[in-house]
């Protein structure tokens, strides 16, 4: 029913391009456990997860407050209107 892997491997040779970092041997690659390295990687963790928790954080502290009291809001979008209007923007953080 379903094509085996040598038939898909078959089917994409030569169009696939490897999906690997490059080495500190090439140019342009970053030395492991350098400063760069390090600087790289808190770069990288501040656009992931940093950038993720500052977009959730208002919805996860709505999503309590509904859990806690069913009728305080109508919904999600009426939670943040509300919630905005009586605590300004920094009530969205708080909790």
């Amino acid at each position: 029913m379903f094509p085996s892997s040598q038939t898909l491997n078959s089917a994409f040779k030569g169009t696939q391009k490897p999906f690997i970092a490059a080495s500190p041997a090439e140019k342009g690659g970053i030395e492991l456990n350098s400063a760069k390295y390090f600087y790289t990687c808190a770069a990288g963790g501040v656009l992931a997860c940093g950038l993720t928790h500052f977009a959730l954080t208002p919805l996860d502290m709505l999503k309590c407050r509904m859990q806690v009291n069913k009728n305080l809001y109508s919904g999600v979008f009426d939670g943040f209107k509300k919630v905005a209007s009586a605590e300004g923007f920094k009530g969205l953080y708080l909790g």
